[in-house]
Parts: structure tokens; sequence; C-alpha cells
């Protein structure tokens, strides 16, 4: 795992013990990402309000983005530098709302207590605000 403050990712290693762990400073990226089926950005680097990722771990995407799933959870802009470095690289980018949708769907039926509409274009531009579609 690429981390900004690898001693504070340790308080992972509590919550799943028996799992191996490596963490790395971003600096590091390029070796983390080697050989990668998936890079995903769970942090808030790159949201709207947030800092933006640094370039060199932008970078570090695209070259090593070939024939992986570069999936970022940022859900503002939907399209980030991450996005971008991994679908130049090769890579098959996935968005953050595709995770929205997708953890939305029971939150939908128990708030409207109808079915939520199908997963596709007609839902995403429900989401998406005017002008950035």
């Amino acid at each position: 795992m690429v981390a900004r403050d690898p001693g504070r990712s340790e308080a992972l290693r509590s919550l799943a013990p028996s799992t191996t762990m490596k963490f790395v400073q971003i600096v590091d990226a390029e070796q983390a990402f080697e050989g990668a089926a998936a890079i995903i950005n769970a942090s808030p680097l790159g949201m709207v309000g947030a800092e933006p990722m640094p370039d060199m771990l932008v970078d570090a995407v695209g070259r090593h983005a070939a024939a992986a799933t570069i999936f970022d959870l940022v859900t503002t802009p939907i399209e980030t530098a991450f996005l971008v470095a991994g679908r130049a690289g090769g890579g098959l980018p996935v968005d953050g709302l595709t995770m929205l949708v997708g953890q939305a769907a029971r939150a939908f039926e128990l708030f409207f207590g109808a079915r939520p509409p199908a997963p596709g274009k007609e839902l995403r531009n429900l989401l998406i605000p005017k002008g950035n579609q």
C-alpha cells in the first residue's frame, strides 16, 4: 500500500492481523505499482477542496497502468488526474461515481421504498452536476 504517512497506516494491521500488508511512501510508488492488476486511490487526493495528487504519483500510475484497473474513489471531479494518467497508460479507468452508485442501491430502496434505477448512463447523469456530463 502506498501511503502518505506509513506510520499512520500501520493501524490497519490491527484490523486484519492475519493479512500480510506492506506500506511504502509515495516516493516508492513506482515499485509498489509494478505488475499491479489494480491501482486504487482510496484517499481524498485530487478531490475538489483537497490536496492535488502529487505529480510523481500520477506519473507512476501512468507508467504502470497498462492492462490494470485504475479505480479512483474520488467522486468530485469525476475525471481526475489519476484516471487521466491511468487511461493514457493503457489502464481501464473506473471512477468514484461507480463506487457511489454501487453503495447507494440499498440506501435508495430504504429511503424511497422502491427499487433504484438500473445502473447505467441514465442514473449516472442524474448524479453528475449539470455541465459536467
